[in-house]
């Protein structure tokens, strides 16, 4: 891997704010960035589906009053 080619990649994805000069890094940096990235979405939808759990329950705990 030459230094043009990685700057051309660099460039690809410049939507990354880290880079590693070897390639393996980028390679392992992209992983990690791609797996948080995933990992907070689903935190997000387990919130949601949390806090919409909760508000039919609660909702429904009115209604036996």
């Amino acid at each position: 891997m030459m230094m043009g080619d990685i700057l051309d990649h660099i460039q690809m994805n410049s939507m990354r704010e880290i880079f590693y000069s070897d390639y393996e890094g980028d390679i392992l940096l992209t992983k990690l960035v791609r797996l948080s990235m995933r990992s907070r979405i689903l935190l997000e939808y387990g919130k949601l589906r949390r806090d919409m759990i909760e508000g039919t329950m609660s909702e429904s705990l009115m209604t036996l009053r």
